[in-house]
């Protein structure tokens, strides 16, 4: 039936060339991208609308005005360029007005060369090379008073990462092809490479899948693998944690994909970098983030100097995931395992992985560089999963983490660690969780007597320390976070302050002085507490600090962190 096929063949044909016609319609050529004064090329994308996200996770988002992105991550170049430094180099963020610089030794994981990116940056590092990008371009009067550079937002990054496009990658599904795209875990050298090397998306931008990770300006609240949907997201008003997207060259394929994202403090890492957005300027900072905060005592004790031990490379970290330490109604309780392999003290800290009492699951290579700096100095590191809000209220996640420590000692020779000598930190929730556990015994009951804590030391950020009146039903913390539905009873048990004994591990308290949503006074109020009881303490107060810290606080942070345990884990146990 010749006719027939020929029905078809002509009716193929014509379905193809619609298809076709709809592509090019869908991805019409843009303009091409333009250069600035430090030879970024700017690609214009147009307003538009597209799904965000993956999953369950997915959001509509409308970006009602257009903006410019780099085609590519900010380069070395770019950067001694604007901000004469060369922080991906020992001693290198030092600003100089020799925009050569000599060549410095590299930090570990970091090659150099004026077209590899500008890595080990700091987010706020990120947006002071904004500003200074910004103030040039206006000099020049290439840049309207009405203009800005800056870190774009989550939704503008992965508008520009897809493309248009809705698969796992802005090249399909295929996860072997990530290879022609980009550098990630497989086919990397062991540190970022020069921009520009692999195929760019059907936008004309390159790396964004892979090579350095990148900086948006999105607070993230933890856990914050929720999106904000609507009308050109920003994020949250405030948080501890910033966004990071796109991968890195030392993580695997699914880790590279459009929608993948994390989040970490600010503080500088061979796999972080950024590239930067030109739009409008956008509206400034509410007020209400500049209030004046009334002075403390504590503000006015001097601060010790943020020295972090020498970075060690990341092949020489082990990490091992998904360490089962009991089961709870048929679900397995995890801990995720990061060793160094070299000059390790042999000491383990414990870390409580949660935020607002919801303890989620992430690969662990996306926790790796915020543990980074303790790893740094030699311990190693483990990442407590507990039974989790909504279902599970705080005592039970007290009772969990209680068993996860036993397991440790338990298995502390397989594990590499002394099993007297463990240290623990936490922040804001993770904090409540930490001093609980480090003040009662396994039965939950606080130390009495001559009882000492299985914890040889803590360190706490920004701590839930006082939980009385969350037994009221009337009380509005309840209705946000389910963990907290308890009795006044349980509260009162749950709150670090009244759990407070002379045999009390030594512990550490890090606050900020602008913390929106626990008072500095809180821990002032722990602090008055321990040393009450003739507990080894110390606060630590971070300037201008809010709930998470800027980059000088997260130094100033871990480095009091490792000194802290350096002091109270090294010596030999009682």
């Amino acid at each position: 039936m010749p006719h027939v096929r020929a029905f078809f063949s002509n009716a193929v044909a014509i379905f193809s060339c619609l298809l076709w016609a709809s592509l090019l319609h869908a991805q019409a050529p843009l303009q091409a991208a333009v250069s600035n004064s430090v030879g970024m090329q700017m690609q214009e994308l147009p307003a538009g609308k597209f799904r965000m996200g993956a999953g369950v996770y997915e959001v509509d988002v409308t970006l009602t005005r257009p903006f410019a992105i780099a085609t590519h991550e900010v380069t070395q170049r770019q950067w001694i360029e604007v901000m004469h430094t060369q922080p991906w180099q020992e001693g290198g963020d030092r600003e100089t007005t020799d925009q050569k610089l000599s060549p410095g030794i590299a930090k570990s994981n970091v090659a150099i060369g004026d077209n590899y990116p500008a890595v080990c940056v700091e987010w706020d590092a990120a947006q002071a090379f904004c500003q200074k990008l910004t103030a040039l371009e206006r000099a020049t009067g290439a840049l309207a008073a009405d203009s800005e550079y800056r870190l774009p937002t989550e939704a503008e990054w992965e508008y520009a990462c897809r493309a248009g496009t809705t698969t796992k990658y802005s090249f399909g599904d295929d996860a072997s092809l990530l290879g022609d795209f980009g550098w990630f875990h497989d086919n990397s050298s062991g540190h970022a490479e020069k921009v520009g090397t692999k195929k760019p998306n059907v936008w004309g931008l390159y790396d964004m899948q892979g090579n350095a990770w990148e900086w948006c300006s999105d607070w993230l609240l933890w856990p914050a693998m929720t999106l904000s949907g609507g009308e050109d997201p920003t994020g949250p008003a405030a948080g501890t944690f910033r966004s990071l997207r796109g991968g890195s060259w030392w993580f695997s394929a699914e880790l590279c994909e459009s929608a993948a994202r994390t989040m970490l403090p600010s503080y500088d890492f061979s796999l972080f970098g950024f590239r930067v957005v030109r739009s409008a300027v956008r509206q400034p900072v509410a007020a209400d983030q500049q209030k004046a905060l009334p002075k403390t005592l504590a503000q006015e004790k001097p601060q010790q100097s943020a020295t972090l031990p020498k970075a060690i490379p990341l092949e020489e970290i082990e990490m091992t995931r998904d360490v089962v330490y009991g089961h709870k109604d048929g679900m397995a309780l995890t801990f995720d395992l990061f060793r160094p392999t070299k000059n390790s003290k042999g000491i383990g800290v414990v870390y409580m992985d949660t935020g607002l009492w919801v303890s989620m699951w992430t690969p662990p290579e996306l926790k790796l560089g915020f543990f980074k700096p303790i790893i740094d100095a030699g311990y190693t590191v483990f990442c407590i999963h507990h039974s989790s809000s909504p279902r599970y209220l705080v005592p039970e996640m007290i009772t969990d983490t209680h068993l996860a420590l036993r397991v440790i000692q338990e298995r502390a020779a397989e594990f590499k660690v002394d099993p007297k000598k463990l240290g623990m930190f936490g922040f804001s929730a993770g904090g409540q969780l930490t001093l609980s556990l480090g003040m009662t015994d396994d039965a939950g009951k606080p130390l009495e007597g001559e009882e000492r804590s299985r914890i040889a030391a803590m360190a706490v950020s920004f701590p839930v320390s006082d939980l009385r009146g969350i037994g009221n039903p009337e009380h509005p913390l309840r209705k946000g976070i389910p963990a907290l539905r308890i009795t006044e009873s349980q509260a009162e048990a749950c709150s670090p302050i009244m759990l407070v004994r002379p045999h009390v591990p030594p512990t550490l308290v890090i606050h900020g002085t602008r913390d929106r949503f626990i008072p500095l006074v809180s821990s002032e109020r722990l602090r008055d507490s321990l040393t009450q009881a003739g507990v080894d303490n110390e606060l630590v107060v971070i300037p201008d600090g809010d709930h998470g810290f800027n980059s000088q606080g997260n130094r100033e942070m871990f480095a009091a962190i490792v000194r802290w345990f350096d002091a109270h884990l090294t010596t030999p146990a009682p």
